[in-house]
């Protein structure tokens, strides 16, 4: 088995996909809890890491771009700066 445009439920294909490290691998490696690491080695040298990371939202499941889920809830959740008068103040990274 092998990803295609519909292994993450869109439907239509995204030019990205086709490049991605993934896309010959056996699914399992990025859904299956035990392989958290292996899945996140693969995504590591992956050219499209940046794109699979911005399509997934933050309840899929699995690994996409280098994160679990639970890593993109943490994410989501996580303060990115706020406006206090006309300064922005950022927080770490």
């Amino acid at each position: 088995m092998t990803l295609d445009s519909d292994t993450f439920g869109l439907g239509q294909e995204r030019e990205w996909r086709e490049r991605a490290a993934c896309r010959e691998e056996d699914p399992d490696i990025l859904f299956n809890p035990d392989r958290v690491d292996e899945a996140k080695a693969l995504c590591a040298g992956c050219e499209v890491r940046a794109e699979c990371l911005h399509e997934a939202g933050p309840g899929d499941e699995g690994v996409r771009g280098g994160m679990t889920q639970e890593e993109r809830l943490a994410d989501a959740a996580r303060p990115r700066g706020c406006v206090l008068g006309s300064e922005a103040i950022k927080f770490a990274d």
